[in-house]
């Protein structure tokens, strides 16, 4: 027996059930046991009952209950927004995206004590919770708890644990998703400890067995989207969002939907999704690109603004960077509350897959930055651990730079991965290099430290 996904204990399903798993979300089964069996999967969805845990980690559009002894004014029930921050009277927004109801209410009381109440008394209470995680356990590569964004199938809670082990997929069940990647690649399961030996918690995993795309324009029926295609909050769509004028690049960030002036489709598709990998995509603009778009390349970004943030923590990329002049992959860090800098650069390169950076920018300290060496040209881990008192930097698990967080850098920060043709820094591409070009994703997780 195979132990099936419901939103709220464990639903048994046989084998042969799995193809039908797959295409929609299973019903509960009210006398589903709760026995172990070689595939499992529980999910907790928000509402009360899960509110009720002294450790769980408030999300985007919780509803939160907040009061303040003896300052019935403040009082009220606060909805936490997109960018995971609450609004208060006096002291305006603060930031409570992955943070506990008693860290969230020590903050309100100290924005409170430092201006208007002498001696605040906060309490918080998740009213509604929206966010949702899942259990996975049983005979998976990486069994573990994982973030939910939306209705979720057996065979992609299956994926979210890195596939199936070996024993069940040489068992005849080899369409679980996982069997296909595991036979050409190894599994790197989700971290239990930093690098630095710290406790983690996985608060975000895409493994890109899916791609879970906000089309631009589309927030309110995309609601389960995960990765953006546009710099910004989705609220423009513009060129100012597709490129980065500033630093003098040469691609457009284009979407699959995007049309001609004639209202044609171009027709180009910047994300390849393969055996668990997603591939960024760029190009030369075709003429018709070129005219319409008024820059000479195209290409792919994917950011997570407005759908996931979190302040402090382990950042980590598993990535192949492309080769050739002009050709600039990154994967970085930018506040959730817009602006720049601060940016954290987990990782960029120029052109040369066997040379990347890892980088600060703040305007209260000089760029810091430490140039890191991949032993060859294919799939390498970077990541950065980063606290009120220190970012440190790794390449596959080596520490590569470590120096003190500034003053602006404790907020919460959303993650982008795009590659970038041209540019200031990487120069024009040549006839060296080869086309299309693509920067591919393994996974990229996210970790809050564990106590």
């Amino acid at each position: 027996m195979l132990e099936g996904l419901s939103m709220s204990r464990l639903l048994t399903i046989t084998a042969a059930s799995l193809a039908l798993a797959a295409l929609a979300r299973p019903a509960v089964a009210a006398d589903a046991p709760a026995t172990s069996a070689p595939l499992a999967a529980a999910a907790l969805k928000g509402g009360t009952g899960l509110a009720a845990g002294e450790d769980y980690r408030i999300g985007p559009r919780d509803t939160l209950d907040v009061s303040v002894f003896q300052l019935n004014d403040l009082n009220r029930t606060v909805q936490i927004d997109s960018s995971g921050r609450v609004t208060m009277p006096l002291i305006g927004a603060v930031p409570a995206a992955g943070k506990t109801t008693a860290q969230l209410a020590t903050d309100i009381q100290t924005k409170l004590e430092s201006s208007y109440v002498k001696h605040a008394e906060v309490a918080v209470a998740v009213k509604d919770a929206q966010s949702e995680r899942i259990t996975v356990d049983g005979a998976v590569n990486a069994p573990g708890i994982f973030p939910l964004t939306g209705p979720t199938t057996l065979m992609q809670a299956v994926a979210l644990a890195k596939g199936p082990d070996t024993h069940i997929c040489a068992s005849g069940l080899a369409m679980l998703p996982g069997c296909t990647r595991a036979a050409s690649s190894a599994v790197t399961p989700p971290l239990v400890r930093a690098p630095d030996g710290r406790p983690l918690v996985l608060t975000f995993d895409e493994e890109f067995t899916t791609f879970r795309r906000v089309r631009t324009g589309h927030d309110a029926e995309d609601r389960d989207g995960v990765w953006r295609s546009v710099f910004g909050d989705g609220s423009k769509t513009g060129r100012d969002v597709r490129t980065l004028a500033s630093n003098k690049e040469r691609q457009i960030y284009v979407d699959p939907e995007m049309t001609d002036p004639a209202q044609r489709p171009f027709g180009f598709q910047p994300y390849r999704l393969h055996d668990g990998i997603l591939d960024l995509i760029a190009r030369p603009a075709s003429p018709v690109e070129q005219a319409a778009l008024g820059l000479p390349y195209v290409s792919g970004l994917i950011t997570t603004r407005g759908r996931f943030a979190q302040q402090y923590g382990y950042f980590e990329a598993r990535v192949k960077l492309p080769a050739g002049k002009g050709l600039w992959p990154a994967v970085w860090l930018l506040p959730a509350s817009g602006g720049w800098p601060p940016e954290i650069d987990v990782m960029e390169s120029i052109g040369d897959p066997t040379k990347a950076f890892q980088t600060i920018h703040s305007n209260y300290v000089p760029t810091k930055k430490t140039e890191v060496h991949p032993a060859d040209g294919g799939f390498h881990t970077y990541g950065v651990a980063w606290d009120a008192r220190e970012v440190v930097f790794y390449l596959d698990g080596v520490e590569t730079l470590r120096t003190a967080t500034p003053a602006d850098m404790r907020t919460p920060m959303y993650i982008l991965a795009n590659l970038a043709v041209g540019g200031v820094w990487a120069g024009e591409p040549d006839a060296t290099t080869r086309w299309p070009a693509a920067f591919s994703l393994d996974y990229i997780r996210m970790y809050r430290f564990g106590p």
